[in-house]
Formats: C-alpha cells, structure tokens, sequence
C-alpha cells in the first residue's frame, strides 16, 4: 500500500525555497550577530529562562531565530515528505530503508552528543539533531532513488 500520508509532489519546490530562506536567514543572525530592533516584540512562552525564569508570561524576544527555524523545519520537511512523480512499491520501500538507516544514524548521532558535550553544548546538538534527521533522510532517500534509477536504465539497455 502507498502511504497516503506524503504531501503532494508540487511541495518540493516551496519547500527547496523554504529550506535555503531558512538557512539564509539563521546564517544572517547567528554568523552576521544580525538582529533588527523591529523584530523584538512580545511573544506568549510557556517556559523562558534568560535572567530569570518564566512560566506561561508575555516576554520580549528577538523572533529572528523562531522565523529562521520555522522556515528551515518546514522547508526540509516538505522536501522530505513530498511524493515522487511515479509512486511505486519500490519507492516505498526506498524511503523504508532510508528511514531505518537514518533512525540508526540519529541514534548515534544522539549516543556520540551524550558522551561528548556537555551543559549548552548538548542543548546546542538536540536542536542540530532535529536538523540532522531531516537532512539525513532526505540525501539518503535521494541516494537511494539516484542508485535505483541508475539500475533501472542499465537494465534496460
């Protein structure tokens, strides 16, 4: 059975788009030190911890960051989860493979971060693991589906 939980095809543009805005703009904020004073404005949080910590308050916050990471979570999501032009059962079983074998790098990846970093550095490497994941998948389904493809033409030859 194809899974009817991929988004249609036609995401794949909006989200190659969203992905590189997303990339562009955290790249600017955190490597420029770039933060527009129009952008700090006041946002719900349910848990803030800056100087002092606070629960379920109005805080002022620089929301470059939040825009950045949505873009960027969306984008790859979309790449990740857009259907192919031709769904088949191969494909399928292509983005199986390429999720278990991501599932097994992300554990690693989460194993290697444990042992090796420590206090704002493991925080730093959760948040690059919800990246990660989506990276991971997404060039090893791409991979997979270029090695197949070749397979399919020299077989046809």
């Amino acid at each position: 059975m194809l899974s009817p939980y991929l988004l249609p095809g036609k995401f794949r543009i909006p989200g190659s788009l969203f992905t590189v805005i997303g990339t562009v703009i955290l790249i600017v904020r955190y490597y420029g030190g770039i933060a527009p004073d129009w952008l700090e404005v006041k946002v719900f949080a349910v848990y803030s911890a800056y100087l002092d910590v606070k629960h379920f308050s109005i805080i002022k916050n620089q929301v470059l960051e939040e825009i950045g990471g949505l873009f960027l979570f969306s984008g790859l999501y979309m790449l990740a989860f857009s259907k192919e032009k031709i769904e088949t059962v191969t494909t399928n079983n292509l983005r199986l493979k390429a999720f278990m074998v991501t599932m097994w790098l992300n554990a690693v990846f989460i194993l290697v971060s444990i042992v090796f970093t420590y206090g704002l550095g493991y925080v730093f490497m959760m948040m690059l693991d919800s990246v990660f994941f989506l990276v991971a998948y997404i060039v090893l389904f791409r991979v997979l589906v270029y090695k197949n493809n070749l397979k399919a033409n020299t077989e046809n030859v």
